[in-house]
C-alpha cells in the first residue's frame, strides 16, 4: 500500500551578544534569538513496513489464542461440514476449541475422556481416562468414600464403609454375633467378651476405723455395675471384705463381712438378684499395702468384686 508522511523540522538561533565585532546587521542583533521552521511531504510509493511488535504478533498469535481456549475451557459446538470439499462420510468436524476442551472441568479433553460428566467435586480424583477412582473397589468412588481401606468385597454402606448395624466396629459380613448391646466389648467375631468387661475389681472405699458405710463414688460405680448385670444375666459375683491389722482378728473378720454384706445388700436393692451375689469376709489378709502407715492401712480396707461366667 502507498505511505504518505509529513516531516517537520524546527531550529531555534540564539546569539549571545558575545565575541569580536561582525558586521552592523549582527551587531545589531546581538542577544536575540530565531526560530527557523521547515516543513517537508513524502509520498512512498510501495508496500507499507511493518513494524517488530507488529510481526511479533503475528507470528505468535495462533499460540495465544490455542493457549486462551485451554485456560477457559469452554468447548465449542460441533459445526456442519461445508458441501464442497472434505470426506463425504464425515458430517461434523472439530474446531481448534473442541480439540482442547474440557467441559466437566476434570483435567480430561473431552476427546479422551470416558466420563464427560464428572462432578466438579471429583475433578482432582479421576484417572487417565476422566473417570472417578475407586482405590479400595468397593464401588464408591473415592471423592464420596469416607473408608478408603475397605477390605475388598465387603458390603458397603452409601460413604464407602463397612455395614456395621450393632455398632460393635465388626463388620456384619464377619460379625458371628449380630446385635451385640452397643457400648460392650467384643472380639474379633464381634461378640461380646465377657473377660475384657468383668475384671477383677479393687474398690478402696473411705471406710473410717471400724465403719462399714459405703462412700459416694463406691455408689457410683455400683450403679454402673448394676446397669451391665441386669443386661447381662449369667455372670455371678464375689465380693470379698478386708481390714487392717489395727484391733482383735475375730473382731476384723466380723467386720469385714459386714463390708462385704454392705455391698451385696446395695446391689440387690438395686435390682440384681441375691444369689447372684456371695459376701465374703477376709479379715486381715491379703495386705495390698504396709499398716505401718496411715495411708497403708486405708489401702488395705477395701473391697474386691471377683466374677464367674
Amino acid at each position: 500500500l502507498p505511505c504518505l508522511s509529513i516531516d517537520y523540522y524546527v531550529d531555534l538561533y540564539i546569539l549571545t551578544g558575545l565575541g569580536a565585532d561582525f558586521d552592523q546587521w549582527t551587531n545589531e542583533n546581538r542577544s536575540k534569538g530565531f526560530a527557523n521552521l521547515e516543513i517537508g511531504l513524502s509520498y512512498y510509493f510501495g508496500p507499507q513496513k511493518k513494524t517488530l511488535w507488529e510481526r511479533w504478533r503475528e507470528e505468535n498469535k495462533e499460540d495465544e489464542e490455542r493457549e486462551e481456549h485451554v485456560n477457559r475451557k469452554v468447548p465449542s459446538q460441533f459445526i456442519k461440514r461445508e458441501p464442497e470439499g472434505g470426506n463425504p462420510g464425515d458430517t461434523l468436524r472439530q474446531t481448534e476449541h473442541d480439540i482442547y476442551a474440557d467441559s466437566d472441568y476434570d483435567g480430561v479433553r473431552d476427546e479422551f475422556d470416558l466420563c464427560p460428566n464428572t462432578p466438579v467435586e471429583a475433578a482432582k480424583m479421576v484417572d487417565d481416562t476422566g473417570c472417578p477412582t475407586d482405590v479400595d473397589s468397593d464401588g464408591v468412588p473415592d471423592y464420596l468414600d469416607q473408608c478408603f481401606d475397605t477390605p475388598g468385597g465387603m458390603t458397603v454402606d452409601s460413604v464407602g464403609c463397612a455395614l456395621d448395624e450393632d455398632s460393635d466396629g465388626v463388620p456384619d459380613d464377619i460379625d458371628k454375633c449380630l446385635g451385640t448391646s452397643h457400648g460392650y466389648p467384643v472380639d474379633r467375631e464381634g461378640c461380646f467378651d465377657k473377660s475384657l468387661l468383668f475384671t477383677k475389681k479393687v474398690i478402696h472405699v473411705n471406710y473410717q476405723p471400724g465403719g462399714s458405710n459405703i462412700d459416694k463414688q463406691t455408689r457410683i460405680y455400683l450403679d454402673s455395675l448394676t446397669l451391665i448385670l441386669k443386661d447381662i444375666k449369667d455372670v455371678r459375683v464375689k465380693v470379698y471384705g478386708y481390714t487392717d491389722n489395727i484391733g482383735k482378728e475375730e473382731a476384723n473378720l466380723r467386720l469385714s463381712q459386714k463390708r462385704a454384706d454392705k455391698i451385696k445388700g446395695y446391689l440387690v436393692l438395686q435390682g440384681i438378684d441375691k444369689d447372684r451375689i456371695e459376701a465374703i469376709g477376709r479379715g486381715e489378709t491379703n495386705f495390698i499395702a504396709s499398716n505401718a502407715t496411715r495411708y497403708g492401712r486405708e489401702k488395705n480396707r477395701r473391697i474386691e468384686l471377683e466374677f464367674e461366667y
